[in-house]
């Protein structure tokens, strides 16, 4: 029916048609949910979390197709605690990977539990496969093997593929090796000429694709579709911009090949013509801290710990553009390296702790993470002076308040009060007191933004929530309307121009 589930770190299973979420399963498992399994031969969906064994309950559930109705099962490790970190299903089976790398076999109808294996050596099981007839499954562990099992036997027995029991495994050299079972029999030498990363294959034709790194070239690169013996091959050119090519992962169907890069960008490759489509393009690594939106068009500027700025389309939902640089040209998002271009510039509006215009805010005995955020007002606004102040909250939780450009802290309590803000980023102070409710600690509201129109706040916290409140809210535990959308916390939010949309940053979830 076109949904996708995805399991949160908070236990709840959330269910999606397209990009839209329309349901959540509230606490699925009582800890977070680790993994997931369907298959379409009936749409039953497995799921495996971190959760105590009770009577009623377990860290291995069996859901219906809609996710509605489940039978839990007890695997009885013996552990305070169960940690399914993968699982398989098939013939009436399902097969289950711990954190404490065991593979326990669970019968669906008698939830009968067998140890099968404990032969990886170090850490969880992160990933489970089976055969499509044989009894053999795969295993893929913290300790950097994957094993083939004998489920009779239970010992490991090597490899094994679908195409006349031929195996291709990829090498950090550019070779392929071809495997009879557990005998190599030959070598495709330089099959690339950086890493082999990734390999796919399917039963219809045979066909293989495989996917390394490489610096284009007329003949070749970083995407090849080779015959079922690895013999004769056709080279595709991305058409990155990249220097050097770097491909992740792989899928092939229906004429056209799906290409997962270093970059964080999936491209659609056509198998007849090579045409490259760039379909999704996002950060590659790390959380996304600095959010920034345009004062009239409908795109923003997003920043991560990738080292990367990129500008998105928020009607299209597309990144434009990736830079290296802090400063750029909006809104054609140029990059701007003149430093006195950058120097003689004056902002209107700053949220950034950084730079020498704010070098005061910053003191002998602050670590880097301490100062989280920082704004200026506008001195037309100012009440008071016609100097501009910025105003910083703390990893302390204090808000602090300092003359700009000098650094000098303002102290004075009825000039602070009396300021008008032009903007207003900060989770603490007098005029956002609800935005904090009666359960809330001290670190759960992570990041906070006023609407250009002064009307209303919206905020973000540890718990993926997306709440809008009426600006200002000075009386505690303010009425709210609540907005889920992240699986884990939320590190920066902003209101778009004219306030049609709210751009917010997820932090482990990376969206």
């Amino acid at each position: 029916n076109n949904l996708t589930f995805t399991g949160t770190i908070s236990g709840d299973v959330c269910v999606w048609k397209e990009h839209i979420l329309i349901r959540i399963v509230a606490k699925a498992h009582t800890g977070p949910v680790f993994t997931m399994y369907t298959t379409l031969r009936d749409g039953l969906i497995v799921t495996g979390g971190k959760e105590r064994p009770s009577k009623d309950g377990g860290a291995l559930k069996l859901w219906d197709q809609e996710l509605k109705r489940c039978r839990a099962f007890r695997l009885e490790t013996g552990q305070i605690i169960d940690c399914v970190r993968s699982v398989c299903r098939g013939k009436g089976k399902i097969l289950v990977g711990t954190r404490n790398a065991e593979i326990i076999e669970v019968g669906e109808k008698n939830a009968a539990c067998n140890i099968l294996v404990s032969g990886h050596m170090d850490g969880p099981i992160w990933g489970l496969g089976t055969h499509p007839s044989r009894d053999v499954f795969l295993s893929a562990a913290e300790d950097g093997t994957v094993r083939l099992w004998d489920i009779p036997e239970k010992i490991s027995a090597g490899l094994f593929s679908f195409q006349n029991n031929l195996t291709f495994t990829g090498t950090i050299s550019g070779d392929v090796c071809v495997w009879k079972e557990h005998i190599l029999i030959r070598i495709v030498a330089k099959a690339h000429t950086g890493p082999v990363f990734t390999m796919y294959t399917t039963l219809r034709d045979g066909l293989i694709v495989t996917g390394g790194k490489e610096r284009p070239s007329k003949d070749g690169g970083a995407l090849k579709l080779w015959d079922q013996e690895l013999k004769r091959c056709r080279a595709f050119r991305l058409e990155t911009g990249q220097i050097i090519d770097c491909v992740r992962s792989v899928c092939r169907g229906k004429g056209k090949i799906l290409v997962g890069t270093r970059n964080a960008e999936i491209i659609e490759v056509g198998e007849k013509n090579a045409a490259c489509n760039i379909l999704v393009s996002g950060h590659m690594d790390g959380l996304i801290w600095g959010l920034g939106t345009h004062p009239s068009r409908d795109v923003f500027l997003s920043a991560a710990e990738d080292g990367t700025v990129r500008l998105w389309d928020i009607p299209e939902k597309v990144s434009t553009g990736a830079y290296k640089r802090l400063v750029y040209e909006v809104p054609s998002g140029k990059q701007v390296t003149d430093q006195m271009v950058i120097d003689r510039t004056t902002w209107a509006t700053w949220t950034s702790v950084l730079g020498d215009e704010v070098v005061g805010i910053w003191s002998r005995t602050t670590d880097k993470a301490d100062v989280t955020c920082a704004c200026v007002s506008h001195s037309g606004l100012n009440v008071v002076t016609g100097d501009d102040f910025g105003m910083v909250s703390t990893g302390a939780y204090k808000r602090l308040v300092y003359e700009v450009p000098s650094g000098k802290q303002v102290t004075d309590q009825m000039v602070i009060d009396r300021t008008t803000w032009a903007t207003w980023t900060s989770v603490l102070g007098d005029e956002v007191v609800g935005i904090w409710s009666r359960t809330t600690d001290k670190a759960d509201v992570t990041c906070a933004c006023v609407s250009h129109s002064g009307l209303n706040v919206v905020t973000g916290d540890d718990f993926g929530m997306v709440k809008l409140f009426d600006f200002p809210c000075p009386e505690k535990f303010a009425k709210h309307k609540r907005f889920l959308g992240h699986a884990a916390h939320l590190t920066n939010i902003r209101f778009t121009s004219g306030d049609r949309y709210v751009i917010s940053a997820g932090g482990d979830d990376r969206r």
